[in-house]
């Protein structure tokens, strides 16, 4: 079982979130940052499927070390799996369908959701964000896991009353600051 214990005061909520964007936007020392995928944002959702190249400009913005690996996805695999994701009601098909593209774990899956998904607000599963959440990251994800997660981040951004993205920038950049130091 998850013990989540946030590591900050939710008054710095959005003075972190802040932090972020200021210091994080137009830095591509090891990701294309948000603005790259914002602007897939409006035709995704129009869609409700990714291009390959929007998959992989995705991709790149969680990280470069699985590039190789999600080039070997062809255009007509990540179409059918970004439609069956976007309009599925069964929450663990929506993450896991994600896992049977080449490069793709549930810390990206959990990207597609953030940034896509058009109904439900979804947090991306990572090292920062469970650092700043007081969890270890686990030998391996499952859905167990990354549904209690998904569950406190809802939860956290309605009692702070942020947006996920924020509340996800925030985690972010807290745990970035701590190892800075």
């Amino acid at each position: 079982m998850c013990d989540f214990r946030i590591n900050f005061d939710c008054e710095k909520v959005l003075e972190l979130a802040q932090r972020y964007i200021v210091e994080n936007e137009g830095n591509e020392d090891e990701t294309v940052r948000d603005s790259t995928v914002q602007k897939l944002v409006d035709d995704v959702k129009r869609n409700r499927f990714l291009t390959r190249n929007q998959f992989l400009d995705v991709c790149a913005w969680k990280t470069k070390r699985s590039k190789s690996r999600c080039k070997e996805n062809g255009e007509e695999l990540i179409k059918e799996v970004s439609l069956i994701a976007f309009s599925t009601p069964n929450e663990e098909l929506r993450i896991g369908i994600w896992t049977l593209l080449h490069g793709v774990g549930m810390p990206t899956a959990s990207v597609f959701l953030h940034w896509f998904h058009p109904t439900d607000k979804y947090p991306i599963l990572d090292v920062r964000a469970l650092e700043s959440l007081s969890l270890k990251e686990p030998r391996t994800y499952n859905y167990g896991f990354w549904d209690r997660y998904t569950r406190e981040c809802r939860r956290l951004a309605t009692e702070y009353k942020v947006d996920m993205r924020t509340l996800d920038r925030a985690l972010w950049q807290w745990s970035a600051e701590r190892s800075s130091r």
